[in-house]
């Protein structure tokens, strides 16, 4: 008998919070600790690791529940977690160039 894989279990509203953070919460926040508050970067710097290291382990493990073809397409979640994947390097990077003007 074949073993049937269901897809990850995230409702479209959880997905959208985590696509939200990931290229615009994250990176507006630590737009502003670093320009205004930087006593808060070392705090921030921890939850912003933690959810964009969650991400980057989930995104994997979602699109190879549903498979990698479907993953990619727009259908059934697909465009969630390629959203989600293309959001940890944008978000990564925008946190990045931040740095880059704020401490230079």
């Amino acid at each position: 008998m074949r073993r049937v894989r269901t897809g990850a279990k995230l409702e479209p509203w959880q997905w959208a919070v985590v696509v939200s953070m990931l290229w615009a919460g994250f990176p507006a926040l630590w737009a502003l600790a670093s320009f205004y508050a930087a006593d808060a970067l070392p705090l921030l710097a921890v939850f912003a690791s933690m959810f964009y290291g969650m991400t980057a382990a989930m995104v994997p493990v979602a699109a190879g529940m549903v498979g990698w073809r479907r993953a990619i397409s727009a259908g059934r979640g697909g465009g969630w977690i390629t959203a989600s994947a293309l959001g940890v390097v944008v978000g990564g990077g925008l946190i990045g160039l931040t740095s880059v003007v704020a401490f230079n």
